[in-house]
């Protein structure tokens, strides 16, 4: 199965220097004659633990846990080149390119994980301003090196 891209690493784990939780996140992207079911099953068959459907807002997650409550992989299967999958690319893309949007990123980070320790939803849904902000960054680079 081709996942478009060698590197299907997300986020702060994807840009090198930028503090990241001890948990790697990674797209799979799925072609469109690709089942999502039978994709599924192979990750369930080797212990991964399915945490549902968010649709445009990551896809079909699941979690690779050591032991019960430590994770140490999340991924999220989406379909290859849909808004998602590029969605993911632009963001990792401007986090390695651009010593700013790192810093941003990263300070709202920390500032969220003070404010949400243990708190891991309340953590993830205070990153979507940095996130959107952040996209609409790459996507005006995206612009200016195609005007």
């Amino acid at each position: 199965m081709s996942m478009g891209n060698a590197d299907a690493r997300l986020g702060s784990a994807a840009a090198p220097g930028l503090a990241a939780k001890p948990i790697l996140d990674l797209a799979v992207g799925l072609p469109e004659d690709v089942p999502f079911a039978s994709t599924r099953a192979l990750f369930e068959a080797r212990g991964d633990l399915y945490r549902g459907d968010r649709g445009e807002e990551g896809g079909h997650v699941l979690v690779w846990e050591a032991r019960p409550r430590l994770r140490t992989h999340h991924v999220y299967m989406v379909r290859l080149h849909g808004p998602q999958w590029r969605a993911y690319l632009q963001l990792r893309d401007l986090l390695r390119a651009s010593a700013g949007a790192r810093a941003r990123y990263e300070q709202q980070k920390r500032r969220l994980a003070a404010q949400h320790p243990g708190d891991r939803g309340a953590y993830t849904a205070g990153k979507d301003g940095i996130v959107q902000a952040l996209l609409a960054e790459a996507a005006a680079l995206a612009g200016d090196r195609h005007g």
